[in-house]
């Protein structure tokens, strides 16, 4: 089993990008480049949608870094930032994944307010800026018990804190697993054995009550025999949760 995102989570929005704009004086700070964000309208229902955590995946030559050919300043990508429709007020964000060489950006942007016409920028282009200037834990607000990724990957098991939870909670996942990272649906994924591989993120989840909503990213690789766990509460009394593969009706 290959599992890209554990996590409690709205939606995916995709989105579209305009072309690159050079600096301009009512620009943010002392960026040189940036992008129109267009977000699919067809995507969005309802609304306004308060801090809406937006997927933004692209490749894109000018996200590559400057010595590969691309605007980006920094190594790590750290110059890149979004901001607001009207330019200047800059939203939280997570990136989940950069590459310098090709210009590959995933990244998770908090949209304040999200209707079908709502527009942000993405910034890039800034020599001064060295360190990263998201903010991961911003991104996802206290409806979120956890947020997890599983794009960290390790040789054998046992790496306490391995699998880092996104949001305030600090729900950090032991590594018990054997297998190795996959591609996933979003970025990377983590490959699980089907046999006793898991990721023990302890107690600290503490949900007691019905009102829960669990999502994940799975690619299920070979049928097992009745029900295989996807995201679940190893509650001995069956009083957890949980999200279930089951062979008899095919379906998660």
């Amino acid at each position: 089993m290959q599992r890209c995102h554990s996590l409690i989570i709205g939606s995916i929005l995709l989105v579209l990008l305009g072309a690159s704009q050079a600096w301009g004086v009512d620009w943010y700070q002392n960026y040189q480049f940036r992008r129109l964000i267009d977000i699919t309208d067809a995507q969005v229902s309802g609304g306004p949608h308060s801090n809406f955590p937006v997927l933004v995946s692209t490749t894109l030559v000018d996200l590559k870094t400057t010595a590969n050919g691309g605007d980006v300043t920094d190594a790590e990508g750290d110059d890149i930032i979004f901001t607001a429709g009207n330019g200047s007020t800059q939203l939280a964000h997570e990136v989940e994944k950069y590459t310098a060489t090709t210009g590959e950006l995933i990244a998770w942007v908090r949209v304040t307010s999200l209707v079908s016409t709502s527009t942000i920028y993405i910034y890039y282009g800034n020599s001064s800026v060295t360190t990263f200037q998201g903010n991961v834990t911003g991104v996802w607000d206290a409806g979120y018990k956890g947020v997890w990724h599983l794009k960290e990957d390790a040789a054998g098991t046992g790496t306490t804190d391995w699998y880092q939870d996104s949001t305030v909670n600090n729900n950090d996942g032991d590594d018990f697993i054997s297998d190795t990272e996959k591609t996933g649906k979003i970025g990377n994924g983590q490959g699980f054995d089907g046999s006793n591989d898991y990721i023990d993120l302890g107690s600290g989840l503490n949900i007691v009550d019905n009102s829960v909503t669990i999502s994940a990213w799975s690619n299920i690789k070979t049928a097992k025999s009745g029900y295989a766990n996807d995201i679940g509460d190893n509650d001995s009394n069956k009083t957890g949760y949980g999200l279930q593969y089951s062979n008899y009706s095919a379906s998660i």
